[in-house]
């Protein structure tokens, strides 16, 4: 580091100068930490962190009509892709719901989970607290600014009474209050999606997202 004279008062010594590199380092890592944490509270799996609408896959037939959806993505719109395994539906989710959040203080608060997760953690809050503490435990997601309900019916399960009823809740609370929301799911038959959670769920999905996107293709985990 180079060395500049410094004078004050009657004093006169040598300093060292500041270090560009050094303080830039210190300012990237400190917005790093930054993301690393916005991401954490918002539960970003760590293996999506990295989800950027600039390092998505080459845009092809398969995926272009959710590259557009994406690219023209405005709250309180709802987006919801459906396909099969791999096809890309959570990758592009969250990498827009990374940088919505990222974006603005407004979107603090938000939250990702998936159905299956939203639903052990509720069992888990009962088995603790009862049935107060069950409804505390999914109230966040109900009122989050921003939603992203990953893997919706993976178990292909029948839903409780209790979950039925919490996701009717959930979709209605969002729709009515205009609170963006995504959402992905393997189910891609309107019908299968009606007869699991009921035609006032699905109305609402529809009318939010004007439909749904559906990525087709190979899993592109398998074919690099």
């Amino acid at each position: 580091l180079d060395f500049e004279w410094k004078s004050q008062g009657q004093f006169n010594y040598w300093v060292k100068k500041k270090c560009a590199v050094c303080d830039e380092r210190k300012r990237v890592e400190k917005k790093n930490q930054r993301i690393s944490k916005t991401l954490k509270r918002a539960g970003v799996p760590p293996g999506l962190w990295g989800a950027s609408l600039d390092s998505l896959y080459p845009i092809d037939s398969r995926n272009e009509e959710i590259a557009r959806r994406v690219a023209n993505w405005n709250s309180p719109s709802w987006l919801m892709s459906v396909g099969p395994v791999g096809t890309g539906k959570t990758t592009w989710l969250t990498s827009l719901f990374n940088q919505t959040i990222l974006s603005h203080r407004k979107w603090d608060g938000s939250l990702w989970t998936t159905e299956s997760s939203l639903f052990e953690r509720a069992d888990v809050a009962h088995e603790l607290g009862g049935y107060t503490a069950r409804q505390a435990s999914v109230a966040p997601y109900i009122r989050s600014p921003l939603l992203l309900l990953d893997d919706i019916g993976a178990s292909r399960r029948r839903l409780t009474e209790w979950q039925g009823s919490t996701m009717r809740n959930l979709f209605d609370v969002r729709y009515s209050n205009g609170l963006p929301t995504f959402m992905t799911s393997n189910i891609e038959s309107p019908r299968e999606l009606t007869s699991r959670y009921g035609s006032h769920v699905y109305s609402r999905i529809a009318s939010a997202t004007g439909s749904v996107i559906r990525l087709l293709g190979e899993d592109r985990r398998l074919n690099g």
